[in-house]
């Protein structure tokens, strides 16, 4: 992604579905994750940790360092618990983007959870909503009992390579770099 701006939004699943021994497997794969990338005022990264309700962990409106968004995970993302809205998330993200919308810059959200849905707006929706405002959306399915229906239904097209399938959250760090070259494919 070395010559591309974009604007990334990580939105990550801490619900009780996931369990609180995987909220430390998701901060260390994404902090691998933002690794992989040419982070800063060229690519934007912000996180939405979500469960019965989204909150944003870092915003993607300032051009952060590595070391800062590695810090606010670190300090910030905790298991909740609770239920699963993924809408809620994907909505928070659409408005970030509307808030913060640079020129041409290519806008992408990348969900990790194990879509199971179980409160809040219809994700699917709210996934179509962002990709007619031209939002790529791209699935990171972690978890026992994942719902790939769901999943399918958030991604981008082709929803069968932007739905990525890792199951055990034991897997995440080996999935980084495929991860990554998706990242970069859709911006």
């Amino acid at each position: 992604c070395s010559r591309q701006h974009a604007d990334l939004i990580l939105a990550v699943d801490v619900s009780g579905s996931m369990g609180p021994g995987d909220a430390k497997r998701e901060i260390n794969f994404i902090k691998a994750l933002i690794r992989s990338l040419k982070v800063g005022n060229r690519t934007r990264v912000g996180i939405i940790a979500f469960s019965d309700r989204s909150t944003e962990i870092v915003s993607a409106s300032r051009a952060l360092t590595r070391r800062q968004i590695g810090s606010l995970l670190d300090s910030q993302l905790k298991f909740k618990g609770g239920r699963t809205n993924t809408g809620a998330a994907l909505v928070l993200a659409r408005r970030r983007f509307k808030k913060m919308k640079r020129n041409q810059v290519p806008q992408l959200v990348l969900v990790i959870s194990d879509g199971n849905s179980n409160v809040g707006p219809n994700p699917i929706i709210e996934a179509e909503i962002l990709r007619d405002a031209n939002v790529k959306l791209i699935t990171v399915g972690v978890g026992l009992h994942i719902n790939r229906e769901e999943l399918r239904g958030i991604a981008s097209n082709p929803s069968a390579k932007n739905a990525v399938t890792i199951g055990s959250p034991k897997n995440l760090n080996r999935y980084v770099g495929r991860i990554s070259r998706l990242v970069c494919k859709n911006i």
